[in-house]
């Protein structure tokens, strides 16, 4: 398994084989110090590393690095959103309290500051659309 497979996990050559991880690490000591085998087994016991692994002389296949899902996620139109809202619901809270005493313009900065209130939740709530890491 060790040298067809490459396999290397004391854990899966236990599993493999149907015996206890203690009989597959004297099972390869044995086959250490018959010769059979070089490496070491490490400190753990639950690999075994070869020595005479060599690199691969195939070329290296290029990757082409993909931008994660949640980063493409564009928020500038969200935070443009939110803060235009902002700027809204403090204008018509700005109004509200200036100009006490008149009806209509009250009547109008209270509109105001629903609208503003609205587009900064709307925008809030399509910013915590990004998916998080």
């Amino acid at each position: 398994m060790i040298l067809d497979d490459d396999l290397s996990s004391v854990e899966a050559m236990s599993a493999e084989l149907g015996i206890d991880q203690d009989e597959v690490r004297v099972m390869l000591q044995d086959l250490l110090t018959q010769g059979g085998l070089k490496g070491r087994i490490t400190q753990d016991g639950k690999r075994f590393f070869r020595e005479d692994v060599r690199v691969s002389d195939k070329p290296a296949i290029p990757r082409q690095e993909e931008e994660p899902a949640f980063l493409r996620f564009n928020t500038k139109p969200a935070r443009y959103v939110a803060e235009a809202g902002l700027v809204i619901l403090v204008a018509s809270y700005a109004t509200l309290i200036l100009m006490r005493g008149n009806a209509g313009l009250e009547s109008i900065a209270i509109l105001a500051m629903v609208l503003g209130l609205g587009l900064l939740l709307g925008g809030c709530y399509y910013i915590g659309l990004r998916k998080t890491p």
